[in-house]
């Protein structure tokens, strides 16, 4: 696919480098936002990189929609030939069912919030509000438990903010 670059307003360009979450997507996106960070292009005041594709906010006073659209056309040809190499962790996080914990703290949403079975006009009836809490939990636990191990994208991080991608 070739990258599709759109306006946001006057002040964001959208990137998708590719419909598909692929890794040479994604190593192509991370290389150019790298890019965007490492050039210093004057105006640039967000960079947040996603799977296969990443925003760019920028202050057109700075610099118009159009030069900023052709700084990133140009960063794009090098940022095809990058290194594909990347860092990783792995964080293991408990996930708990039917827990003391977990059923201490529904206990105590129930104790604040009742089912009102005659619902006044200001008043949800219960079935709008709670058809999850007649989910079997063991429909929920299943897929999730099926495996020790769940991964995230590839580069999976909040938006680079401040001062043209410093980490807040």
């Amino acid at each position: 696919m070739e990258t599709r670059y759109s306006f946001g307003g006057d002040d964001h360009i959208f990137v998708e480098v590719d419909e598909a979450m692929s890794l040479d997507a994604f190593f192509k996106s991370l290389s150019m936002t790298n890019a965007v960070r490492e050039s210093g292009i004057k105006g640039v005041t967000e960079i947040c990189p996603a799977n296969a594709s990443y925003q760019i906010r920028f202050d057109p006073d700075l610099i118009s929609p159009n030069d900023m659209l052709a700084e990133l056309k140009r960063l794009e040809s090098a940022a095809g030939q990058s290194d594909r190499m990347l860092s990783t962790r792995i964080l293991e996080v408990p996930v708990y069912y039917n827990d003391p914990w977990t059923h201490e703290t529904l206990m105590r949403f129930r104790e604040r919030h009742q089912e009102r079975l005659e619902p006044t006009s200001n008043t949800p009836r219960a079935s709008t509000v709670m058809p999850a809490s007649q989910i079997s939990s063991r429909r929920i636990q299943a897929p999730r438990g099926s495996s020790r191990w769940s991964a995230s994208s590839p580069g999976c991080r909040s938006c680079i903010n401040g001062r043209a991608g410093e980490a807040d």
